[in-house]
């Protein structure tokens, strides 16, 4: 009796074992899994009353199949993957099948949904409800529906026809639906920055597009000024124009940008970088579809050299020995008018003594009166108050070569003009 039992047991087993193989194979028989990597799902054409779980045969997977279609059937049925249990709440829209079933020929057209591609279709039609496998039991297993078409780099249609049918039948429409990654459109093209010096009113960098942008419908374009090798952004403007006032590199680049999808607001003028925002950029491995000109057009910026056109020009004595009288002597020299004087610049001539032109006094007119005598020597100074202070000289201790010194014509950097020769006086005794 045990051992009655004991095969008994072995048999049932057996029997739900081999109920189950069809539904093992047809797993195994599914088309090719790419959702693990690929975000891709399997797909089935929607039929109220055919889902695969409701049709009495033990299937457990999802999926429908339509009909019967009689000759001269036309209509459409929309596609939905992820929709587990037949669920179409829980699954996705992502397409349509056309079918078109006369005169004996069925065409079915597939079309996805913008944003979906097919990389593989497997259609069923036949007058059973249900392909048959190997061992001549109904699957729903796609390898067994009989027609099927793959798309390595995807496809966003697909097209059956199949000849010779007859009466009523029955299809089953599949497909593995992967999203399509959009392409990016926007494109930030190239510029040419072209800048001036730093003069009173800072430096102008202007930006001068190549006109080879792409700005799709909806973006918009951003000109970005950064400084340094480190890109930082320092200003931004609609225009490709800016005014700087310190030296250093700069570098103006193209945004093509959509402002619903880069927020641009948490750009920190003088902190944030240009590779910040690019690192947000599908081109610079974020996921926004933008454009940024990241090489740019960088241009070096430095103060203007100022061209000194002060000029203290010549002067003569008159005359140039004169005799010490009552203790005293009279100096009077005479500009020869080829000196220029910029505008805000001041005429002071000087009067120095000796071979080391030690200046004894100054004057806003050139006439000195001397009391002791010797050599001296006359001479004009035009200087800009505001660049050169006087204060620092020290009569009858600061000498002439000492103030020529600070001027750009004696290795300095202020822009005045000493007439350093000037004109040579001598004072004398006379009988």
């Amino acid at each position: 009796m045990k051992l009655l039992l004991r095969v008994f047991s072995l048999v049932f087993l057996f029997a739900i074992v081999s109920c189950n193989v069809d539904n093992l194979n047809d797993s195994n028989l599914d088309a090719t899994n790419k959702s693990s990597e690929d975000e891709c799902e399997t797909a089935f054409a929607y039929y109220e009353d055919g889902c695969f779980i409701d049709s009495g045969y033990g299937f457990n997977r999802w999926g429908w199949n339509i009909g019967p279609l009689s000759d001269g059937f036309s209509g459409s049925f929309d596609l939905y993957a992820g929709a587990g249990k037949c669920n179409t709440e829980k699954g996705e829209y992502v397409g349509t099948i056309e079918v078109n079933y006369v005169d004996g020929t069925l065409t079915v057209d597939y079309q996805a949904e913008d944003g979906y591609a097919f990389y593989e279709t497997h259609l069923y039609a036949g007058n059973d409800e249900f392909p048959k496998n190997k061992k001549g039991k109904p699957t729903v297993a796609p390898g067994q529906y009989g027609n099927q078409n793959e798309f390595s780099e995807g496809s966003s249609s697909d097209s059956y026809t199949i000849e010779g049918l007859e009466g009523d039948i029955y299809i089953i429409a599949h497909a593995v639906v992967c999203p399509m990654e959009e392409e990016c459109e926007a494109d930030a093209g190239t510029i040419k920055a072209e800048a001036d010096c730093i003069g009173d009113n800072g430096a102008t960098i202007t930006g001068l597009p190549g006109g080879d942008a792409n700005v799709p419908e909806g973006y918009e374009v951003l000109y970005v000024l950064t400084k340094g090798a480190d890109l930082v952004i320092v200003d931004a403007s609609s225009d490709p124009s800016f005014v700087v006032d310190m030296e250093g590199l700069y570098t103006v680049h193209t945004l093509v940008y959509d402002p619903n999808t880069l927020d641009l607001s948490g750009v920190e003028l003088g902190v944030t970088t240009g590779g910040d925002v690019y690192g947000l950029l599908i081109d610079g491995g974020g996921d926004i579809c933008a454009s940024l000109d990241v090489t740019g057009s960088s241009v070096e910026i430095e103060f203007c050299v100022v061209e000194c056109v002060a000029d203290a020009g010549s002067i003569i004595g008159n005359p140039a020995t004169n005799c010490f009288v009552d203790g005293a002597a009279v100096f009077t020299a005479l500009p020869q008018g080829d000196m220029f004087v910029p505008d805000g610049y001041e005429v002071l001539y000087v009067l120095t003594s000796g071979e080391e032109l030690i200046i004894e006094a100054v004057n806003t007119e050139p006439t000195f009166e001397v009391n002791a005598l010797g050599q001296y020597t006359i001479h004009t100074l035009v200087y800009d108050p505001a660049t050169l202070d006087l204060s620092g000289v020290q009569i009858g201790v600061t000498t002439g070569f000492e103030v020529y010194a600070l001027l750009i014509d004696g290795g300095g950097e202020i822009c005045a003009s000493l007439d350093v020769k000037g004109a040579y006086m001598l004072a004398i005794e006379c009988d």
